[in-house]
């Protein structure tokens, strides 16, 4: 298979920052709600709790019925893309660095924080295991969004 990104997709991932605001909302927000969110033990995350998180990033009070349609099935395929195992809990990690990308700020920056996520032993340096995590958690949320158009 090959992912094709149509600009149908760019749209729509368009539509959704604008609705949402997201791309003025700081990535540290985004990951310290999420992380704040999450069973400590394991930094993992519930569905009903990434959709507490995202009630808090996001004004659904100022979406219209249509809008919160979309806003909800966008972030719901988000987290699926995230839940291949179908626990209906995911990393927060992975999932708030995916995020993450689509947050305020410069690419530098967001890439920055999602690494010190995975950077716990704050070596300076990822495993090999760290990396995949790393760059899958953007690649999966990219996916994401393509498969909601």
């Amino acid at each position: 298979d090959v992912l094709e990104i149509t600009g149908s997709d760019i749209s729509n991932v368009e539509n959704l920052l604008i609705i949402t605001d997201f791309v003025n909302i700081d990535p540290e927000m985004v990951h310290s709600t999420l992380i704040g969110k999450s069973r400590e033990e394991d930094l993992t995350i519930t569905e009903s709790s990434f959709f507490e998180g995202v009630q808090e990033l996001i004004d659904f009070h100022s979406l219209s019925e249509n809008e919160k349609v979309f806003v909800i099935t966008c972030f719901g395929n988000i987290f699926d893309m995230y839940d291949r195992k179908g626990t209906r809990r995911v990393s927060t990690q992975k999932l708030s660095s995916g995020l993450s990308f689509l947050a305020a700020g410069n690419k530098s920056g967001k890439l920055a924080l999602a690494f010190g996520l995975f950077d716990r032993d704050e070596r300076e340096e990822l495993s090999r295991e760290q990396m995949e995590h790393f760059l899958s958690s953007f690649l999966t949320a990219i996916f994401a969004l393509v498969m909601t158009a």
